[in-house]
């Protein structure tokens, strides 16, 4: 999903439930950088990414972290929190890693990193690993 400003603003509403559960107990703005800091520092030292995407990665990570109030109006969800989540269902996995990875190098190539682009890659995440 290159375009997500042509996203309908109708998510599943299963993938919002694990996001909102994600927002109210997954951890406050100090846990988003923790997390933040595993995801570039586990890309640092993967096999395959190399510095053309980790700086890519680490664009895609710096706007999460930056901004502002994480509130997607148009999805209703927290984006850092979809973010958390869509990390922690991949971090164990390097192929799942790299479909993570793969969504954040494309956020930045396609300069998808306002609030709807970064909930809406995030949730279809959440999405195809709930599906699994």
């Amino acid at each position: 999903m290159s375009d997500v400003h042509a996203f309908d603003g109708r998510i599943d509403p299963e993938a919002k439930r694990r996001v909102d559960e994600e927002a109210t107990n997954g951890g406050d703005e100090k846990d988003f950088a923790a997390v933040a800091a595993r995801v570039t520092s586990v890309a640092r030292d993967e096999d395959g990414v190399n510095g053309k995407r980790l700086d890519s990665i680490r664009t895609a990570v710096e706007a999460y972290a930056n901004v502002g109030n994480p509130w997607d109006v148009r999805n209703q969800v927290d984006v850092r929190a979809a973010f958390r989540l869509a990390w922690r269902l991949c971090e164990g996995d390097s192929s799942l890693r790299d479909v993570f990875y793969s969504q954040l190098d494309d956020m930045v190539a396609t300069n998808g990193t306002c609030h709807q682009g970064l909930s809406s890659r995030m949730l279809q995440l959440v999405l195809a690993l709930h599906d699994e």
